[in-house]
This record gives C-alpha cells, sequence and structure tokens, in this order.
C-alpha cells in the first residue's frame, strides 16, 4: 500500500492500537448499504468505478459514514490482474518511468475523499508494492508459486525491501508475531468468523486479542484477512466499539 498519511504505520513511540477493515470490506461490504455495490457493478465494470473518481470516492467514503474508521482506503485497484509477456530481470530494468496522466484519476479520487473525511482520519492509497510489482513483472501475472521471482530474489538478494509493517493472519499469535518482527508495525489479527458471531462474543474475542497487544507499540487492529460478505453490519459496528472501549 502507498500510505498517504503518517500514522497509518504508527512508529514504535505510539501505543495507540488503530484499526482497520481491510480493503475487501469496501469491495463486497460497502457501507451500510450491503448492496450499493452490487447494484453499481451491475452498471458500471471494475475497472469503470475505479477510474471515475466519483464512483470511486464514494465507495471509498461509505464505511468511513457508517462506521467512522481510523482510515479511508482509497478504491483502486486491478481485477483480476495484470496478465503480462514475463521478462528478465534485465527486461524489469529497461522499462521507462511511469507516466503520471494515466493514473490522474487516482489523484483526484484522493482529492475528493480528503475533501469529505474529518482531519483525523486517515486517507490509505492503494497500489503494488515494489516487491509485487516485480513479481508480476517477473511471472507475467499472478502466481502460485511465483518460481522466477523466488530464483530472481535468490540471484540477488538486493531485490528484497525490507517492509516497515506486517499483516499476520489468525493462525499466528500476534505476540509472537512481535516477538519476532521486532521494530515493525504489525496489523491483525482477528478471525474473520469471529464478525459472523454476536457483539458479546466480537467483544470477547477483540478483549483477548488487544491483551495480547498492550505495551506493544505500532499494533494496527484489523481482521486477520479479508471480511466475509455475509458479515452483518452491526457486528462491523460492534467490532469498532469494542476496539475502541
Amino acid at each position: 500500500m502507498v500510505l498517504a498519511h503518517a500514522e497509518l504505520v504508527p512508529d514504535r513511540r505510539r501505543a495507540l492500537s488503530r484499526h482497520w477493515l481491510v480493503r475487501r470490506f469496501c469491495r463486497q461490504n460497502v457501507g451500510c448499504d450491503w448492496g450499493y455495490y452490487r447494484e453499481l457493478r451491475e452498471k458500471h465494470s471494475f475497472q469503470d468505478v475505479v477510474s471515475t473518481p466519483e464512483l470511486a470516492a464514494e465507495i471509498t467514503l461509505q464505511p468511513i459514514r457508517c462506521f467512522a474508521m481510523d482510515g479511508a482506503v482509497i478504491f483502486a485497484d486491478i481485477d483480476p490482474g495484470p496478465k503480462l509477456d514475463p521478462l528478465t530481470l534485465a527486461g524489469v530494468a529497461q522499462l521507462e518511468g511511469l507516466e503520471v496522466g494515466k493514473v490522474a484519476h487516482v489523484a483526484e479520487t484522493i482529492r475528493k475523499v480528503k475533501a469529505e473525511v474529518p482531519g483525523e482520519t486517515a486517507v490509505i492509497g492503494f497500489a503494488g508494492a515494489p516487491v509485487t510489482l516485480l513479481a508480476y513483472l517477473l511471472e507475467g501475472g499472478g502466481s502460485k508459486d511465483f518460481m522466477a521471482m523466488r530464483s530472481a530474489l535468490r540471484s540477488d538478494p538486493r531485490l528484497a525491501v525490507e517492509a516497515t509493517g506486517y499483516g499476520v493472519d489468525w493462525r499466528i499469535p500476534i505476540d509472537d508475531t512481535f516477538n519476532l518482527l521486532e521494530d515493525r508495525a504489525i496489523q491483525g489479527n482477528l478471525d474473520p468468523a469471529v464478525l459472523r458471531s454476536d457483539p458479546e462474543t466480537i467483544a470477547a474475542e477483540v478483549e483477548q486479542l488487544l491483551s495480547r497487544t498492550r505495551g506493544r507499540r505500532g499494533h494496527i487492529m484489523n481482521l486477520g484477512h479479508g471480511i466475509d460478505r455475509r458479515t452483518p453490519p452491526e457486528n462491523v459496528a460492534a467490532f469498532v466499539e469494542a476496539v475502541r472501549s
């Protein structure tokens, strides 16, 4: 992700546990009206929505209006993913730089969102990180084993980019992750199935998770994977309330 707000990944001096729901929430269950996104897609293709700032901004803003999230993730993506002729490392090095005008719609979406959200709400851009982009270029698209990328990293370890923050799924104890990745922000990692339960269970599970991160600086509260499209909106509200209480 491209960070459009300095506090998205809190540094280790901050004890604040911020909360986010990953962007799948915006793609599948937009705001309070779960049917809004689906109705929109009946009229517009995915890329049409992404490239139309008015539509992309509205989708981005709906969860903020409904649940007062700490951050708004700009609705921007490539679906289902690029299909390219695989390149070598030498071929990647010869690629020309980005033509900024080709993504002007993203900048306009960001401007529209920033004009609407409260000042304390982070605005988060969404884009492929350097290693992600390199993997697509070398593989020619998505991959189950990323053999070309793994081979390239073996041949030239300088290609590895050290992350400042990591997201972990619900199968890994989050305190173990903090012990393993010192001085890094950690995002996660409530089981998405918890949000299909009830407010009392959600509150208990959130408290248990946060008890593992108290005193740990740089925690971003989130699910351990994408939110399920069948999640009731009132349970999302219960999750946000539990984190803030």
